[in-house]
């Protein structure tokens, strides 16, 4: 039943394959004393907040990469201490001090799979620390929140640049805000992140360097969701004015800017802005990301060269990346990915590394010189079922899908064990949907392992109870009605095994008697579905639902593409102009999120466990695995591509593995 995807044919592969090592790297120059920078987390409290360090100290001679240096000999480069900030962000090392050079090769899956490029790019206003909680300085240097919580203000790093050198300043977040975020053609509708008490947040400039957010109320929790937004091709709050004005009718000439939009062969203004915002598809917009695009991501070879102007050094003063380059080489689907990274041809990947591949990529290490890591999500389930609460197409069906001792039943008759060992190869956890133990979130074991027990005879119990006691000559319940009781359990073959899980999910429910149907989906179909309101039951990961404020897709029915109700999803985004109306717990989470945008930390981290009690009590997602590296953890690493955490914070919200500081990973020479 288990499908090992490529098991036995990747061994003989990976054995036939020889190690290609990566581009040779060249040696750091002797360390320098490091510039004046930020390296602590800035404090999120209003009374603690960071001050702005204004000082206008002189940074030290630094070391760049030997290919910037030559370049700024033959003179078409300014000088490091000309490109690097006053305070460039000192990033640590994981094992040591770098060497400069190399290519570091992956592979991609074409054009949808921009999340690969992105998560490399560590580029957000703020950021997650290495533990995916704590918020600290990245592009912003330092922040003050007021006494009444209603503004923050942000202090930018002075001599910051873009990567076509030039300044990055105040006006390029001004630009993001008024002409991107009030422009109703761009955003017609407004970030949910930047709204509280149902009103958008203002931004003001300051000065070059200081902007401010204000709100109606407070918002401490706008700190989060600057951390969480941000990396480029994204909601990032900033964007480079001096280049994307001429695409933007209240900056450009309107006979120019109608030349470039006939030329670009779109029918809309905005249609062209945003192409040409978008750095995956258009290498000449600026960015601040540590390395700028080359080749774009519609080519058969993805190429990102080192940034000159990037704004991070070592902790001795030597300007990151170390890496020059990164090469994404199209595949047509993630076996051959899988292929080769046993066969020792990527360098350093976890995106695509499917976790059914572990055992073989383990026999292969030795001969495609490698290690491979295991990093765990902090999601609390990858392997949820998603119960449709707003569900409308058969009613009978519908009755039982929200109803709670139904998916009560259903949650008692899963194997969770025979799950872990035949899908997750035991590396996960039987559990429901909460977050880590060693999160401030954690509600308690009594909610981490509700209804997990494997007992099929309560589960029968249940649902005799449910008056589904009647049964067809094949042993499948019946309805009141006669009609015989069909789930459809929806599984796309992405990621992880989750076709494999429905088809021992189903097995264990048609042994309680009730008929399943396993629905193996295209991607793009399921959400079609998704969002049409026509899934019963669908099986997905919920990374990211350790933040259940800022990432609560998965917690409450935040939009169309909530597994657990889209027409409330609908009605929540559209403050009640449509979709369906949530009643009773449903209620109550997303009262309990929107209460926890303007409340204190403290306050916050209680909410925050009710709102993982109500979903292990109402299992409208019953949890089956989790804790596992499912998603982005099962990290294939070559022997000499070093600096790479043992374990890393795995989640989309730290877009792993940019959690793991990209930038300061290297390839040592021996």
């Amino acid at each position: 039943m288990i499908r090992y995807y490529l098991l036995s044919v990747l061994l003989v592969l990976a054995l036939a394959l020889g190690a290609c090592g990566g581009g040779a790297p060249v040696d750091a120059p002797a360390a320098a004393e490091a510039p004046a920078a930020d390296t602590a987390a800035a404090d999120t409290t209003a009374a603690e907040a960071p001050a702005a360090d204004t000082a206008d100290a002189a940074v030290p001679a630094g070391h760049e990469a030997p290919m910037l240096a030559e370049m700024v000999q033959t003179g078409t480069l300014p000088p490091l201490d000309e490109r690097l900030p006053l305070e460039p962000l000192v990033v640590p090392v994981v094992e040591e001090i770098g060497q400069y050079g190399g290519t570091w090769r992956r592979v991609f899956l074409g054009p949808s799979d921009s999340q690969n490029i992105e998560r490399l790019q560590h580029d957000r206003f703020l950021e997650f620390d290495t533990d995916g909680f704590t918020i600290v300085p990245n592009v912003a240097k330092a922040w003050e929140v007021s006494e009444d919580g209603k503004s923050i203000t942000f202090f930018l790093r002075e001599g910051m640049k873009w990567s076509d050198g030039e300044p990055f300043t105040a006006d390029d977040i001004m630009f993001w805000y008024e002409a991107k975020i009030l422009n109703d053609e761009l955003s017609p509708s407004k970030p949910s992140w930047l709204r509280i008490g149902g009103e958008l947040g203002t931004v003001e400039k300051v000065d070059d360097y200081t902007v401010r957010f204000s709100f109606a109320q407070s918002y401490p929790l706008v700190l989060e969701s600057l951390a969480q937004e941000g990396h480029f091709g994204s909601q990032q709050i900033y964007l480079p004015k001096h280049y994307l004005s001429q695409f933007h009718p209240d900056y450009a000439a309107e006979d120019e800017l109608a030349q470039k939009l006939a030329d670009s062969g779109f029918e809309q203004w905005f249609q062209l802005f945003n192409q040409m915002a978008d750095p995956n598809q258009n290498p000449e917009s600026p960015v601040v990301a540590a390395w700028v695009v080359e080749s774009a991501i519609t080519t058969q070879r993805m190429v990102l060269k080192r940034n000159p102007y990037y704004w991070k050094v070592d902790p001795e003063g030597n300007q990151l990346p170390y890496i020059d380059e990164i090469t994404l080489d199209f595949v047509d689907n993630i076996d051959i990915a899988n292929l080769r990274a046993i066969g020792g041809e990527v360098d350093m990947q976890a995106r695509h590394i499917l976790i059914n591949n572990y055992p073989v990529l383990i026999d292969g290490a030795e001969k495609g010189d490698y290690r491979v890591l295991l990093w765990p999500s902090a999601g609390g389930a990858d392997a949820g079922l998603m119960f449709n609460q707003t569900y409308d197409v058969d009613p009978e069906v519908a009755g039982l899908l929200t109803n709670k001792d139904f998916r009560i039943a259903l949650s008692y008759a899963i194997d969770r064990e025979e799950i872990n060992e035949s899908a997750f190869l035991g590396l996960g956890q039987a559990r429901q949907l909460v977050p880590p133990s060693d999160s401030p979130l954690y509600p308690g074991d009594e909610y981490a392992y509700k209804y997990t027990e494997f007992d099929p005879g309560q589960a029968n119990e249940i649902l005799d109870g449910l008056g589904l006691d009647q049964k067809n000559a094949e042993g499948f319940r019946l309805f009141p009605s006669g009609n015989e009781v069909v789930i459809n359990l929806a599984a796309v073959p992405a990621f992880g095994p989750w076709v494999d899980v429905a088809e021992l999910v189903a097995s264990y429910w048609q042994d309680v008697g009730i008929k399943t149907a396993v629905d193996v989906q295209e991607r793009s179909l399921h959400y079609e579905r998704m969002s049409a309101n026509q899934l019963e039951v669908a099986i997905w990961d919920t990374g990211g639902a350790e933040h259940p404020f800022t990432y609560p897709y998965w917690t409450m029915p935040y939009a169309d593409i909530s597994r657990i109700g889209p027409l409330i999803g609908i009605w929540y985004q559209s403050n009640g102009a449509s979709g369906v109306e949530p009643d009773g717990d449903l209620r109550r989470v997303l009262e309990l999120t929107e209460q926890g945008k303007g409340v204190s930390e403290e306050e916050r981290i209680q909410l925050g466990k009710e709102i993982f009690q109500l979903n292990a009590e109402n299992i409208w997602t019953i949890g089956t695995v989790g804790l596992s590296p499912m998603v982005m953890g099962v990290v294939v690493v070559k022997n000499n591509f070093r600096n790479v955490p043992d374990v890393a914070a795995n989640s989309v919200v730290v877009q792993t593995p940019g959690s793991a500081r990209p930038e300061q990973f290297f390839f040592k020479q021996d």
